[in-house]
């Protein structure tokens, strides 16, 4: 580590241009990850929404009716 840092030391003043493209290239990276993620999120909601639409009407029937 100490190697590295008088590396960087030594580096302190110098500029490196990135490349043009790096932002394209890191977010587009970024994009098929992040995708992945979306894929499932519609999907799962959709399915929680029924479970409990179905758990509510099936507590609503088996309630205790009073007379």
């Amino acid at each position: 580590m100490s190697r590295t840092a008088r590396e960087l030391a030594a580096m302190h003043d110098q500029r490196i241009a990135a490349p043009a493209d790096l932002e394209w290239r890191v977010l587009s990276s970024l994009e098929g990850d992040l995708e992945v993620a979306r894929t499932w999120r519609k999907p799962v909601t959709l399915v929680a929404a029924v479970l409990s639409m179905a758990a509510a009407i099936i507590i609503w029937r088996l309630r205790p009716r009073t007379s």
